[in-house]
C-alpha cells in the first residue's frame, strides 16, 4: 500500500478522540450533527478533537527495510528489518526468516499475489479446482461460512452520512440497527 502522507506532512484529525463516551440521550439538539452523526448511534466519543496525524516516516527514531521472504523468492541482501512472510495454508507456521528479522505474517494466498504478481483472485471459488489450475499450492481448508459483514460498521458509517436522512436510506440503517443489535 503506498504512504498517504509525505515525509514532513502532517493532518488534525476533526473528530473527537479518546475520552469517554456520551449516549444519544445525552446530547444536547444539534450536538450529535457537529460530530458528524446524522442518525442515532449507541454512543458517540466525548474526547477533544484536533487529534495530529503525521506521515509514518516521521515517528520511527531509523527508517525501517521490509522485503519479501518465502519460497522461489531470493533473499535480499542486507537483510531487511521487516520480513513479509506466508502462512502455511495447512499448519499455519510461518516461513523462516534469517535471525534479527522481525517476520510478518500474511495469509499464503495474499503473500504469493503480492511476490508473483498473480492475477487470480485472493478468495478461490467454492469447489475444488482442477489441478491443472490449482498448480502445486494447496487447497486452502473449506471453511463452510459465507464471508462475513461487520453490520456494525456499516451502520456506523451510515449514521456518519446526511444522505441518511432520506427515507430510503434511514429504512435501510434503521432495519439493520433493530435486526443487529444486541444491546
Amino acid at each position: 500500500m503506498p504512504v498517504l502522507m509525505a515525509a514532513g506532512s502532517y493532518a488534525v484529525d476533526p473528530g473527537p478522540s479518546g475520552g469517554g463516551w456520551r449516549s444519544w440521550a445525552e446530547l444536547a439538539e444539534g450536538e450529535a450533527e457537529a460530530r458528524g452523526y446524522y442518525a442515532p448511534v449507541e454512543g458517540v466519543r466525548d474526547g477533544p478533537v484536533g487529534r495530529m496525524l503525521c506521515a509514518p516516516g516521521d515517528v520511527t527514531g531509523p527508517a525501517k527495510r521490509c522485503a519479501l521472504y518465502g519460497p522461489d523468492l531470493p533473499r535480499s541482501r542486507p537483510h531487511p528489518d521487516l520480513a513479509l512472510v506466508p502462512l502455511h495454508p495447512d499448519t499455519g507456521e510461518l516461513w523462516p526468516v534469517p535471525p534479527g528479522v522481525r517476520a510478518v505474517p500474511l495469509h499464503a494466498e495474499i503473500w504469493r499475489h503480492l511476490a508473483f504478481h498473480d492475477e487470480r483472485p485472493a478468495v478461490r471459488a467454492g469447489h475444488r479446482l482442477r489441478a491443472e489450475l490449482a498448480r502445486d499450492d494447496p487447497q486452502p481448508p473449506h471453511r463452510g461460512y459465507w464471508p462475513w459483514v461487520d453490520h456494525q460498521l456499516i451502520r456506523d458509517l451510515l449514521a456518519r452520512m446526511p444522505a441518511v436522512r432520506r427515507p430510503g436510506v434511514r429504512a435501510a440503517y434503521d432495519l439493520l440497527r433493530r435486526g443487529y443489535d444486541h444491546g
